[in-house]
């Protein structure tokens, strides 16, 4: 796949890797998330103003 030339740089999307997982390193940071709480200590650090009525997804959510 090629993109918009860059001055004198070609650049270009080769999808060639094989059978390659995308998300199996996610997998592992959630494990080790769950068992050391690291997004929940991120999440206490915002003070959230949204309104509660209007919130579909809490900070927790949204930092992990």
């Amino acid at each position: 796949m090629l993109f918009q030339v860059l001055g004198s740089r070609k650049v270009v999307a080769d999808f060639s890797g094989g059978w390659l997982s995308s998300d199996g390193g996610l997998l592992l940071l959630r494990q080790v998330d769950s068992g050391l709480g690291i997004s929940g200590m991120i999440a206490k650090c915002f003070t959230d103003a949204r309104d509660p009525l209007r919130v579909e997804h809490s900070v927790l959510d949204l930092v992990r």
